[in-house]
């Protein structure tokens, strides 16, 4: 069993970090890659440091298959070390966070940016792999027989939402409604870690303006039909 690092300091984690440069942002195009940020941030928020070892295990996955996007996740400053111990001769690193959210810069979409296709194309990488990694969660959820809908004696039922939907919105509803959301997400960020019997919940929201061709539609009804 790969024993705990307990944190003996305060560790400085940002509360945001905002990607500014194209390779950083297509290092979280990979779903493996975003599941092992998560699960250094979820071993921070316990109040300990992740290893390699240690996140394989929890992964159930050889760690020489995650050395690579661990050293990839601390070159582009996405996780550090915190601190490092002599194990059996090799020094073993023990890793935080940079930060507890993370965007991406809007200059990187500027219309005149030379790189702004292959920003695009990495974006698309980017939210591929999230939605892949939120599939993946709900997959195992289900397949654990611990989301059958049934109550039982020791545990009540769990619970979880899922929905998508459109609606027609002003400018003004649209800043409300997403600032109303963005107060719920920083206070699901915020939540107290360190309270007994609590369980991790993921969280995966996107609210998007839809690009849609009924103003294309209306304009060729309007024209006149050729002679």
């Amino acid at each position: 069993m790969v024993g705990k690092h307990t944190m003996t300091k305060e560790l400085k984690i940002d509360r945001r970090f905002e990607i500014a440069d194209l390779e950083t942002l297509k290092v979280l195009s990979d779903p493996l890659r975003l599941q092992v940020l998560e699960n250094i941030g979820l071993a921070n928020e316990r109040g300990e440091l992740a290893t390699v070892k240690r996140l394989a295990g929890q992964m159930e996955l050889p760690a020489t298959k995650l050395y690579y996007h661990v050293n990839l996740l601390e070159k582009h400053d996405l996780i550090r070390v915190a601190d490092t111990r002599m194990v059996s001769g090799i020094t073993e690193k023990h890793y935080q966070i940079r930060a507890y959210n993370i965007t991406a810069s809007k200059e990187l979409f500027a219309t005149g940016s030379g790189d702004r296709d292959h920003t695009l194309d990495a974006t698309k990488a980017a939210v591929a792999a999230a939605l892949t990694s939120t599939e993946t969660d709900l997959f195992k959820l289900i397949e654990s027989g611990t989301f059958d809908g049934v109550n039982s004696p020791t545990k009540p039922k769990q619970k979880i939402l899922f929905s998508r939907g459109n609606a027609h919105l002003t400018q003004i509803q649209s800043v409300e409604f997403l600032n109303r959301l963005e107060a719920l997400i920083n206070e699901f960020n915020e939540t107290n870690h360190e309270q007994e019997d609590t369980e991790v919940y993921g969280l995966t929201i996107a609210l998007y303006p839809k690009v849609t061709n009924h103003n294309s539609k209306e304009t060729e009804a309007t024209e006149e039909p050729k002679k």
